[in-house]
């Protein structure tokens, strides 16, 4: 987490990692203002580059990116800051296009009441990230494994809350009508999460959460979108033609989804051996069966700046085995602002066709590669 004032900013509903040598623009007994972000450079294998560039592109292997964050911290009163940060992602892929809310991984205010809580709003991690956030682990690679990042890893029009004591953490979100998520241009109508995580020793973390989505049939254009992504999952999951399933997705038959988790941390991310072990169920309304993942994430940081991770992926619906991920990475840490790394992301097997079309299994089940470099600030 980064610090205003000597003290961790109290958002844990986001679990990115930033830099403590964040650049401290202004400070002073009421107000402070920090600037931070990092640099990657990266080079991939085929399968990798053609989920970054467009078909036409693929002979590009070496690419650049960059996030910039800036956070600011106000005092009202004693005991009462206001608090905003927004983090920005560039590259340097021409051909790939971005709107506003895809340049900017997270964009809120709000306000920090210490022990009462934080309150913000704007684009953030809903509150169920803290669940299955524990195993994203990489320096690259993301799990492909868990439905609730079907509407995007960060979430638009959320009020987003976050209490922090000795004893238990928890967090709780409400998105407001949303639009155009993600590049499969879903709609929802609101959603809403809830998390709760507690200490069971001084090495064991365990979290619960649920998340509800309702979507929205309200526009053509959304039920369009709608059905162009949950017809062939329809169809194959009632044994349905794709006509058939069409229709019934048109007619609102897939209202609303369920994503239920629990997951089990071992130890502190970067400080030695750390594991975590993550398990949600997703159920979607008049579907057959439900989607089951199951994860497993081991890191282990040594003193020298070496590090290791490793982890497991599964997304099951029915007896298919949809997505079957096993990823492995190597990093070294050259002082606290550059990391060396190389990752590899292995298909075991996964039949992702059987839910989802050829179209989508051929990005879900791909063998893919990273050798890069990453600088902090």
């Amino acid at each position: 987490m980064f610090k205003l004032k000597n003290k961790y900013f109290p958002l844990s509903l986001i679990t990115i990692a930033l830099s403590s040598s964040a650049a401290t623009i202004y400070h002073d007994d009421s107000f402070s203002f920090d600037v931070f972000g990092r640099v990657r450079a990266f080079m991939a294998n085929d399968n990798e580059v053609s989920n970054i560039v467009e078909k036409d592109y693929k002979d590009m292997s070496l690419f650049t990116d960059t996030r910039l964050g800036i956070s600011s911290r106000s005092k009202i009163s004693e005991g009462l800051d206001a608090v905003a940060m927004g983090l920005f992602e560039f590259d340097t892929v021409q051909n790939k296009q971005y709107d506003s809310k895809e340049r900017a991984k997270y964009l809120f205010a709000g306000l920090d009441a210490y022990q009462y809580g934080t309150l913000l709003f704007g684009r953030g991690d809903g509150a169920f990230y803290t669940v299955i956030g524990v195993a994203d682990i990489y320096n690259y690679f993301k799990t492909n494994a868990n439905d609730y990042f079907v509407l995007g890893e960060q979430h638009d029009n959320q009020i987003m809350y976050a209490l922090n004591t000795a004893d238990f953490d928890l967090k709780l979100s409400y998105m407001f009508r949303t639009h155009d998520i993600n590049e499969n241009k879903l709609s929802v109508d609101r959603g809403y999460a809830f998390a709760v995580s507690g200490k069971i020793n001084q090495n064991f973390t365990l979290n619960y959460g649920i998340n509800y989505v309702n979507f929205d049939y309200n526009n053509k254009d959304y039920v369009k979108a709608l059905t162009a992504y949950y017809a062939p999952m329809f169809a194959r999951d009632k044994a349905l033609n794709i006509d058939e399933a069409t229709n019934l997705v048109a007619n609102d038959k897939v209202g609303y989804k369920y994503d239920y988790g629990v997951s089990l941390t071992y130890g502190t991310l970067g400080d030695g051996l750390y594991s975590s072990l993550v398990y949600t169920k997703t159920d979607y309304e008049n579907f057959e069966h439900n989607l089951y993942t199951y994860e497993f994430a081991l890191n282990y940081s040594f003193k020298n700046g070496y590090g290791i991770n490793l982890g497991y992926a599964a997304l099951m619906h029915d007896k298919d085995l949809l997505v079957s991920d096993a990823t492995f990475g190597l990093y070294y840490n050259l002082g606290s602002a550059l990391t060396l790394f190389v990752e590899s992301q292995i298909d075991v097997n996964g039949k992702a066709e059987r839910l989802y079309g050829q179209n989508i299994a051929d990005k879900l089940n791909q063998n893919k590669f990273v050798l890069g470099a990453e600088f902090k600030f």
